[in-house]
């Protein structure tokens, strides 16, 4: 989906320089033959800022896909040594910490906030909230 965003993007931003290519002189010369506040005038400057503003976000969706591929290729070459997978639904929870995992002294492990969420919507939603209160969900 990101491939075809830049590629609309640059499209977007090469028909905006050829739109500004096509008007007649500077935009110092235009605003003093037709006044600052003339239709011509305030098309070239829409024009600039829309351009600057493709421009700006096309540079912001390259610079996030350098800096996703700098921390997957960080991630890759140094695995962080406080990690662990989830018993339950067996996703590897990155840097353990209470922000993101909740620890159950059952089995002196470590689940995902979102098993727990999980959990405790269905202990809701199915009644069952005595038989699996203080239970080890494994």
């Amino acid at each position: 989906m990101t491939d075809k965003l830049e590629q609309q993007l640059r499209e977007k931003i090469a028909s905006q320089k050829a739109a500004l290519a096509e008007f007649p002189s500077s935009l110092t010369s235009i605003v003093n033959e037709t006044g600052l506040m003339s239709p011509v005038t305030k098309a070239w400057a829409q024009l600039i800022k829309e351009l600057a503003d493709d421009e700006e976000e096309l540079e912001l969706l390259l610079e996030s896909r350098r800096v996703e591929a700098v921390i997957s290729l960080q991630n890759e070459m140094h695995p962080p040594e406080d990690s662990g997978d989830c018993p339950i639904c067996l996703e590897t929870i990155k840097h353990v910490t209470s922000m993101n995992t909740n620890r159950l002294f059952c089995f002196g492990g470590w689940i995902c906030k979102q098993c727990v969420k999980e959990r405790e919507a269905s202990r809701k939603d199915d009644g069952f909230d005595e038989m699996f209160s203080n239970k080890c969900p494994l």
